[in-house]
């Protein structure tokens, strides 16, 4: 007659053997705490925008799930200006002069765990950019009294200016203040020369001119 193997027995190699399949629940995946690094925002500052300029900043962050959703929380974004929640794009053309605070969210896209994280962020909108409208100069002629005005746009009036590179045809001056040019050319030729202008902040703006003089026999 076979032998019976008590039942205890049974039971106590049962508990053995689940035992040794390991821990129940412990499978590697993105959903787990601590398998995926923390959501953070990285965008630390956001570049200066200027009225009626077209503007650009991006947004970034690491960690998380991607891809990511994005959100101004508090705050505003100054007129003109919007924010893509797929992108993390900020973009548009501001309207008018305006300091704004922001704060902006970031959600990755897990479904298990969502991870979210937030910034205070500044968005200066300033005056517009500082250029010189003046394209071109007339000519000139031997012994015939000159004149002519450069103009500026944007920046922060008064403005000055100079002479940068090259210089301007003999006996003719620029009025650093007016931006105009005056005199009598004693010199027929070609004069190439870099005006800049400043505005009493810090901007500046510049561009390269050429005046041609008229020969004397011609201008007669």
């Amino acid at each position: 007659m076979a032998s019976r193997v008590p039942l205890a027995a049974i039971a106590f190699v049962f508990v053995l053997t689940t035992v040794s399949c390991g821990p129940v629940g412990q499978t590697e995946g993105p959903w787990q705490s601590g398998t995926r690094q923390p959501l953070t925002i990285t965008t630390v500052n956001l570049p200066a925008a200027h009225v009626g300029s077209s503007y650009s900043a991006q947004l970034t962050a690491t960690g998380g799930a991607r891809p990511y959703s994005w959100a101004v929380v508090g705050g505003d974004l100054p007129a003109g200006l919007a924010l893509n929640q797929q992108s993390g794009a900020i973009t548009g053309t501001p309207a008018e002069l305006q300091a704004s605070t922001i704060t902006v969210r970031v959600a990755d896209s897990s479904l298990l765990q969502q991870q979210r994280s937030l910034a205070v962020l500044n968005v200066d909108v300033g005056a517009p950019l500082l250029q010189i409208l003046t394209e071109s100069l007339p000519g000139g002629s031997p012994g015939v009294p000159y004149r002519a005005q450069f103009a500026a746009a944007g920046g922060t009036p008064p403005y000055t200016w100079s002479v940068e590179e090259g210089s301007l045809p003999p006996d003719l001056t620029l009025d650093p203040f007016t931006g105009e040019i005056t005199g009598i050319p004693a010199l027929e030729g070609t004069f190439s020369f870099t005006i800049r202008v400043a505005d009493s902040g810090s901007a500046t703006a510049s561009i390269a001119m050429r005046m041609q003089g008229i020969p004397s026999s011609v201008a007669r």
